[in-house]
């Protein structure tokens, strides 16, 4: 039974493939600063910390493969920059069989700091001598929702405002761990591959569809770009409808959650 070491497996996409993993057999253990974290049954928790070096060698010596999800925007050059710096540090080239790392489609087509951060960390793997695998997915549903939609959305009533030109090609996370399990049961690819979701939509779009079915009429507004993450989504750059899988569309995503 192959042993797999998933950072930020605690995560919604983490916890996704830990479950596919399970069911498939391999050993699944799951690098965590908090050793009460909640994962999925027969998951094991190893607790440790991408920020201290001396935490991840019990973590790493016994993981065939290692699926790199942690990441943290907020604390992007302790966590993403320098923790992948630590975690690859403490790996035996002859031990493991591939070094999975999660990225995000467009991270080296614009100066938005934190796709810059992922960009930087790529290149980290690329030379670090492992066999290795990145797999750049677009955005899932999730953040849609949740970080855009559900912020910009004032209540019942009141009319959303958002910026104009937002396009999304969001992925469901179910299907991205499909693809990166996929990597764990093949060989490395030593490459990088994209994929996206199976359709491009404006936002205006993917709000009327979640009106539509949480029974909501509200009128759409458009204002100027308050962030910088927001005009990310208004250049193409999260867009690659040459690489759009088959899977969970908006609208299916959003029937499921209003069940």
């Amino acid at each position: 039974m192959q042993s797999v070491l998933i950072t930020g497996g605690t995560g919604t996409l983490g916890q996704a493939i830990s479950k596919q993993l399970l069911e498939k057999g391999y050993s699944v253990h799951i690098l965590s600063s908090r050793e009460k974290s909640e994962v999925a049954f027969f998951t094991s928790i190893i607790e440790g910390d991408l920020t201290d070096p001396s935490s991840l060698k019990a973590a790493v010596e016994s993981a065939d493969i290692i699926i790199h999800c942690a990441s943290d925007p907020r604390n992007a050059q302790a966590v993403d920059i320098e923790g992948t710096k630590n975690l690859l540090a403490q790996i035996d080239k002859k031990h493991c069989k591939n070094f999975i790392y999660v990225s995000i489609a467009g991270v080296d087509k614009i100066d938005y700091p934190y796709y810059q951060t992922k960009y930087a960390v790529e290149k980290l793997i690329e030379a670090s001598g492992l066999p290795y695998s990145i797999l750049r997915a677009t955005q899932f549903h999730d953040l849609v929702l949740y970080r855009l939609i559900q912020v910009f959305d004032k209540g019942v009533g009141l009319p959303i405002q958002i910026p104009a030109n937002m396009r999304f090609q969001s992925i469901d996370k179910t299907d991205a761990a499909f693809a990166i399990v996929a990597l764990v049961v093949s060989q490395p690819t030593n490459a990088l591959t994209t994929i996206g979701g199976p359709e491009v939509l404006t936002l205006e779009a993917m709000i009327q569809a979640y009106f539509a079915q949480s029974g909501r009429h509200e009128t759409i507004e458009y204002i100027a770009p308050a962030m910088a993450f927001h005009q990310v989504f208004t250049t193409g750059i999260n867009l690659c409808p040459d690489n759009a899988i088959d899977g969970i569309r908006w609208k299916e995503y959003l029937r499921g959650l209003f069940v």
